[in-house]
This record gives structure tokens, sequence and C-alpha cells, in this order.
């Protein structure tokens, strides 16, 4: 997984490689509750051609990756 493209965690270009393809999530594709900053991330758009069942793991690599907290780059 990356997001090497923007430094903003919500804005910046997520990819996801399964079993050697890459799946380019579309930008700001991916939110976090700001209020808090306690709450998982979530995914609010999928790439086209996503393995449905590989969703879950997908989402909760992100959350394992990615500090539940602001990263900076809105304020």
């Amino acid at each position: 997984m990356s997001n090497s493209l923007n430094p903003n965690y919500c804005r910046g270009q997520l990819s996801i490689c399964i079993e050697g393809e890459v799946f380019n999530f579309p930008y700001g594709s991916f939110s976090l509750d700001t209020s808090l900053y306690l709450n998982p991330w979530s995914v609010t758009e999928w790439p086209p051609g996503f393995p449905d069942k590989q969703k879950e793991s997908a989402v909760k690599a992100i959350n394992d990756t990615l500090r539940h907290e602001c990263c900076g780059g809105c304020r």
C-alpha cells in the first residue's frame, strides 16, 4: 500500500497490490471522522474490478498502516 503522491492521507493516491495486480483508488476515496480521530478509516469508493472478497482485508490494512489522526495536510 502506498500514498506517496500527496502527504495528505485522505487526499493522497492510495494503491493496493493484490496478487501482483495494482489497484489505484480514486483521489479522496477514503476518509476518517476528524471530529474524534479515534474512528477507523473507511473507504467510500473502490477502484473498478477490486475483488469484493478482499475489501474487508483492504480496510484492515489501511487502518493498520495509517495513523488515526490528522496528518496536518488539511490545516
